[in-house]
């Protein structure tokens, strides 16, 4: 039963994922299929982690502290979300940087563009979704 909530838990958010990517490419409309700003999904991913890891840290406030790994659990589940809010804020910084002059004109995407919002924020992204499943879920 628990591989089963392992592939729920891995399963779903890819499924999300992907379907956000296809959210973008609609509501793009017209112009070609490929475009890479379809694909910086960083912020998608760090929010995904990010509310997670909130949700992960209310149940366990629900539940009776009574040891001390539970309380170890919380405050790691407490510092995971702390975390993972600073670096949503480290990412909107990137992506305002990065895909819009001062004017709010969008630029054009560029090598550096692609390398730090497709690869960059990205892996920031899916790190942290992992790292939730991984280290702070435990599942």
């Amino acid at each position: 039963m628990n591989g089963c909530i392992w592939w729920l838990y891995l399963c779903a958010p890819v499924l999300l994922f992907f379907c956000g990517v296809m959210m973008k490419i609609i509501i793009r409309g017209g112009g070609p299929w490929w475009n890479p700003h379809d694909w910086y999904v960083g912020l998608d991913l760090t929010f995904l982690a990010f509310s997670s890891g909130l949700l992960h840290l209310i149940e366990l406030l629900k539940t009776k502290i009574t040891t001390v790994d539970s309380q170890q659990k919380m405050l790691f589940a407490g510092l995971f979300v702390v975390l993972t809010a600073a670096m949503l804020f480290f990412e909107v910084m990137l992506h305002q940087r990065l895909q819009s002059d001062a004017h709010g004109t969008p630029i054009k995407p560029g090598k550096a563009q692609v390398l730090v919002l497709g690869f960059v924020a990205n892996g920031i992204g899916l790190g942290l979704f992992l790292g939730f499943l991984l280290l702070v879920k435990g599942v």
